[in-house]
C-alpha cells in the first residue's frame, strides 16, 4: 500500500512541515506501508523558496506539478494531512486524486475542513488525527496480509 502525503506547505515553517511529514512517514512504515512524500529531499529548496517562481530555489511550478501528479498516479491512497488548513496546492492534490478515483483520507485536526462541501464530498473519510486516519486505511483499504501471502504462493 502506497500513501501519498498531501498537505499545506504555505504559511508554515519548513521545520513544522518536515516534522509532520517525517512523523507521518514513520507511522505509515510502522504499518508496513510505503509513504510517498512529494517534498522528500526538497526541504532545503523549500526553505530557500520565498515565491513559487524563485529561480534560486531549484523548484518551479511546472516541476512541482508534474512530479506531484506523477506520484499521485502511482499511489493507492492520498493522505491529506492538513484538510483543516487547506492551501491551493493541497486542494489541487486532492482534486487531482479525486478526479482519478484515488481514495482520499483527510486529517482535520481543527475540525474546520469538514465545513467545506468539497472536502466532505471528495474525502472517503475525515479523521481527527493521523492515527485515526491510518486505522481507517488499515480497516477498510489495506489488503489483508493473510490474503496477500496466499496470493503470492
Amino acid at each position: 500500500m502506497r500513501l501519498y502525503l498531501a498537505g499545506s506547505v504555505a504559511g508554515r515553517s519548513t521545520k513544522d512541515v518536515r516534522e509532520q511529514r517525517l512523523a507521518a512517514a514513520a507511522a505509515i512504515r510502522a504499518r508496513g506501508w510505503t509513504p510517498v512524500d512529494p517534498i522528500n529531499g526538497e526541504y532545503e529548496a523549500l526553505k530557500r523558496r520565498r515565491k513559487i517562481d524563485d529561480a534560486d530555489s531549484g523548484l518551479s511550478p511546472t516541476s512541482i506539478a508534474l512530479k506531484d501528479r506523477f506520484q499521485i498516479d502511482h499511489v493507492d491512497v492520498v493522505l491529506w494531512l492538513t484538510a483543516d488548513v487547506a492551501s491551493y496546492g493541497s486542494c489541487m492534490e486532492a482534486g487531482y486524486a479525486w478526479a482519478r478515483g484515488t481514495a482520499i483520507i483527510a486529517v482535520d485536526a481543527a475540525r474546520t475542513g469538514r465545513r467545506n462541501a468539497f472536502v466532505q464530498h471528495c474525502c472517503m473519510y475525515i479523521a481527527d488525527n493521523l492515527d485515526e486516519a491510518l486505522d481507517f486505511i488499515g480497516d477498510y483499504l489495506a489488503e489483508p496480509a493473510l490474503e496477500a501471502s496466499h496470493r503470492a504462493n
